[in-house]
Parts: C-alpha cells; structure tokens; sequence
C-alpha cells in the first residue's frame, strides 16, 4: 500500500459533514487583528462575516468596499456606536475613512487581512496527473 501525503489529501464527504457541524456550532468567530503602524499600534477585534455581506463589498467602488468591511467586521472598537459617528459628524461606513483619513494604506492593509481570515488569497494550484 502507498502512502499519501498530504499533497494527495482529498476531501472526503465525511471530512464535509465534520466541516459542517463545526461551523453550525460557532456561526460568528472571533479574531483580533494586531495594527503596527507607525501612528497607531492597537488591536482590533473583528468577528467573521456572512458570505453575503462579502459580496455587497465586492460590489462597491472606489475603495468604499474596505471602508465597508472594517465597519462591519469590527466590533472593538464599535464603529457603529451612533453616539461615535454623531461626535464624528458622520454616519455608517464613513466613519471608517474618518477615523484613518491620513492613512489610506491602512484601511487597505486592515480589509486585506479582513478577506485573508475569510479564505480569500487563500493558495490554490493545479495538480499535474503524472502518468506511470
């Protein structure tokens, strides 16, 4: 018997139902997101988003879809905090561009690694069939 390794590994549908039951147990992960910027160095607590509200960012132009993500993902801070965006003078996703203005890269780093925990830039290759 020939061993796999783990570039032989397939899915399986057992492998797909343990998959399933994880996820119905914890809908909304948790995770923190370390920011080493040169003005701010601070962690941000994110949750995980419905595959939906990734497709309305992906929608949007302009870079307002990273602004788009940042709000809904985050929870600590609470960009959504009314009394914060009306300090602010500002409402929804803005409040996103307000806070970082002098730091657009920032936003873009902060939605990149938003996508990453969400399987996007995830590495996925062809498999060349070797004949014998």
């Amino acid at each position: 018997m020939s061993k796999r390794n783990d570039k032989d590994k397939r899915i399986t549908l057992r492998d797909l139902m343990s998959r399933k039951e994880q996820s119905n147990g914890d809908k909304k992960k948790i995770y923190k997101l370390e920011i080493n910027d040169e003005e701010l160095q601070d962690t941000i607590q994110c949750k995980t988003l419905d595959r939906a509200v990734l497709l309305d960012a992906f929608d949007l132009e302009d870079g307002q879809g990273d602004l788009y993500l940042i709000y809904e993902s985050c929870i600590d801070p609470n960009f959504k905090d009314v009394e914060l965006q009306k300090e602010l003078g500002c409402r929804g996703y803005e409040i996103i561009e307000k806070i970082f203005q002098d730091r657009p890269g920032l936003i873009a780093s902060i939605s990149m690694k938003i996508l990453q925990k969400h399987g996007y830039n995830s590495k996925v290759d062809f498999v060349k069939d070797i004949k014998n």
